[in-house]
Parts: structure tokens; C-alpha cells; sequence
């Protein structure tokens, strides 16, 4: 006789109360299924970075708040575009947005709001971009400098960023400093990369969130131009 698996969100009987002697018949409560009073999610909000998996549980409570283990929570999604969302309560963070996930045991169901932070991402200077370098800059004193705006996206929950500036053949970074905002001007007055070292700067920015995680961009390059050409 094949036994029948229980649906989700459904009862899963527990054996007779008396071992050993034929159940009786009676009302769900009987076999332990007692009528659910709530569903307990274990957090209101969750924040994922895409691709980031967070986990969910949730509590089956009967109408005197006693815990319920024969009950199987039933877990869905409102939006799989956002997060998806397994049996085991298992949230996989796809594409930006907020998405809410329900938990279902019987009639009663508890949720949690799922927030898809944005990539966090570099935006000036573009990838491969040429940046402009002073023959004579006017706020060096008449000396070879040069000035560069960095600019990323706000990531949400971050305190502050960590900006990171190397050539690609250097052994120390040129910047290696930390803002509480999403750009930068660095202004240099130097002339050791008019030479050698105008091509193959790369850069990339940390975001320090407020639970101490940290969240790292992709690396972007830029190049400067000459500044003896016109």
C-alpha cells in the first residue's frame, strides 16, 4: 500500500496516542493536528545581494502560541523575477527589487519582505576611458598634475566606501582611502605618470554595510592622455 505524501502547508498525522492499540477516530486535533493559530517567519525583512542565498524558517503555532512540528509549511513567492523561494525556506536572490514571501500552514500565513540590492557599480571613469592629464595645472602651481572624478552607484545599507586606486605594474596603490559617499575627486600634482605609467590604471570600490559585511565592485580601468599632445 503506497502511502500518501502530504501536501505543503497541510498536517502530517503523528501515531496514535496509545501504541500498540487501533487509533480512534475523532477531529484532527486526535493525531496531533491541531488547528494552526499562526505562522511564525523567522524575519520580518531580508537583504540579499543577486545570487546571494538567504534561509527563512518558520514556526507553526496553534491558537495557545504552542509550537506545532506536524505541520508542513508551504513557502512561495510573490514576484520570481526578485527571489525565488525553496520548500526548505531557502531565498535566492535574482534580480533587483522586493519581492514578499509567504509561509502557508492550514489558513494562517506569515511573510517576510525580501529587498535585491542593486549591483554596486562603477561609473566614472568609464571603462577604458582616457583621463586628462595637465601639462601645466593651474591648481599645482604652473606643475604637471591632474584631476580625476570617481563616481560609483549608492548601495543600499552601506556607512561607507573603501576606494581603491593601483597601476596595473605598481606595488602600492595611488589611493587606498575610505568616503562616506558615493564619489571622489583626486586631485595630484605629479609628474612620474606622464611616462610609463599613462595606460592600465585600474580601480574598484568597497561598500562597508552596517552589519559589517563588505561588498565589492568589479575592477574598471582607465588610461591617461598625453598632455604634451593637443
Amino acid at each position: 500500500m503506497r502511502s500518501r505524501i502530504p501536501r505543503l502547508g497541510s498536517c502530517i498525522p503523528g501515531p496514535p496516542v496509545n501504541p500498540g492499540k487501533p487509533a480512534q477516530r475523532g477531529p484532527p486535533a486526535d493525531l496531533g493536528c491541531r488547528p494552526v493559530g499562526s505562522v511564525i517567519v523567522s524575519a520580518d525583512t531580508l537583504k540579499l545581494n543577486q545570487a546571494e542565498v538567504g534561509q527563512l524558517t518558520g514556526t507553526v503555532l496553534d491558537n495557545q502560541g504552542r509550537p506545532q512540528t506536524t505541520w508542513r509549511v508551504a513557502w512561495t513567492s510573490s514576484d520570481l523575477s526578485v527571489a525565488s523561494v525553496d520548500s526548505s525556506g531557502a531565498v535566492l536572490a535574482v534580480g533587483t527589487g522586493t519581492a514578499v514571501v509567504t509561509a502557508a500552514a492550514g489558513t494562517a500565513l506569515g511573510t517576510a519582505v525580501v529587498t535585491v540590492r542593486a549591483p554596486l557599480t562603477l561609473l566614472s571613469p568609464a571603462e577604458g576611458a582616457y583621463v586628462y592629464q595637465y601639462s601645466l595645472a593651474p591648481f599645482c602651481n604652473s606643475t604637471y598634475g591632474f584631476q580625476i572624478q570617481f563616481d560609483w552607484t549608492d548601495y543600499v545599507g552601506a556607512v561607507a566606501y573603501e576606494l581603491w586606486v593601483k597601476h596595473a605594474g605598481a606595488t602600492y596603490p595611488l589611493d587606498s582611502l575610505t568616503v562616506a559617499q558615493s564619489s571622489y575627486t583626486d586631485t595630484r600634482c605629479v609628474s612620474y605618470v606622464i611616462t610609463d605609467n599613462a595606460t592600465d590604471w585600474q580601480w574598484h570600490v568597497t561598500a562597508i554595510l552596517g552589519d559589517g559585511r563588505r561588498v565589492t565592485s568589479a575592477t574598471g580601468t582607465f588610461n591617461f592622455t598625453d598632455p604634451f599632445q593637443p
